[in-house]
């Protein structure tokens, strides 16, 4: 079943550990701003070390990942990760979330939105989503600038970055994914194309049955019934099962795309 969730995979990247610079600490951070003490000063070479590490294509430059990290930080300090029994050195290697490795909830929606606004200071928010998915999708420059600006006046980075604070999961909400994604089609897209439809179509024509020429037919058709919103929304659904209702509109749409594109439903599965 084809599904843009290469999107959502690239956003998690975008996720780990993120943060950033604050010149207000929390009730249970450094108190004295920006100033770490040895130990604070650990936890945030820590935090920086998985901040530049290359994950498929996304890194974040030294200077902002020093200062994102340093906000993380400042507004915690280091008591919620000796309480989880963390040292800095697990933080390395597990380059996850705050949230994954401190569980749901140890850090509150306030706490996380202070990190996130001071985090504004220390990185363009929307470039930074822009660079990573650029990598994924082979977009321009000039759709980058355009994804970037969308995604910044919409506020969906901080939206989006928000779960790797405070759940134990990072995964952006589906209305995120489906703003973001949507973005990217109006941005990247053309009349007939787009990334959306490459990415439906590489889906379609992987096991060979269909020759690439049908697969981008299919998929555009498919977008032109149903719309990007709604195909967005069914194809990021990320649980385990399917709901056989999705299933069954998802596999409509593509048998009803084919025979538009005059495919064989056979091949298509029908």
């Amino acid at each position: 079943m084809p599904s843009p969730r290469f999107l959502r995979a690239t956003l998690i990247l975008a996720l780990v550990g993120a943060a950033a610079c604050s010149d207000d600490g929390g009730d249970e951070g450094s108190s004295s701003g920006d100033e770490l003490s040895s130990e604070e000063q650990a936890f945030a070479d820590a935090w920086a070390t998985t901040l530049v590490k290359e994950d498929d294509g996304f890194a974040v430059p030294q200077d902002d990942a020093d200062c994102m990290a340093t906000a993380i930080v400042v507004e915690l300090g280091t008591e919620p990760f000796e309480e989880a029994e963390l040292e800095p050195a697990d933080i390395e290697d597990a380059s996850d979330s705050p949230g994954e490795l401190l569980g749901a909830g140890t850090i509150t929606d306030k706490q996380a939105d202070a990190i996130l606004a001071a985090w504004e200071g220390c990185t363009d928010l929307g470039m930074m989503f822009a660079e990573g998915m650029g990598e994924e999708m082979d977009i321009d420059d000039e759709a980058k600038a355009c994804l970037a600006k969308g995604v910044n006046e919409e506020g969906l980075a901080l939206e989006g970055l928000r779960p790797s604070f405070t759940s134990e999961s990072s995964d952006p909400s589906t209305e995120v994914l489906t703003a973001i994604t949507g973005l990217v089609q109006e941005c990247a897209g053309s009349d007939g194309g787009g990334p959306l439809v490459d990415s439906i179509a590489e889906s379609l024509a992987a096991d060979g049955s269909i020759t690439e020429e049908q697969a981008q037919c299919v998929a555009q058709a498919m977008i032109d019934e149903i719309g990007v919103d709604r195909l967005i929304e069914l194809g990021v659904d990320d649980g385990a099962q399917v709901d056989p209702t999705t299933q069954q509109e998802m596999m409509t749409s593509v048998l009803a795309a084919a025979e538009s594109c005059g495919v064989d439903l056979e091949a298509m599965g029908g």
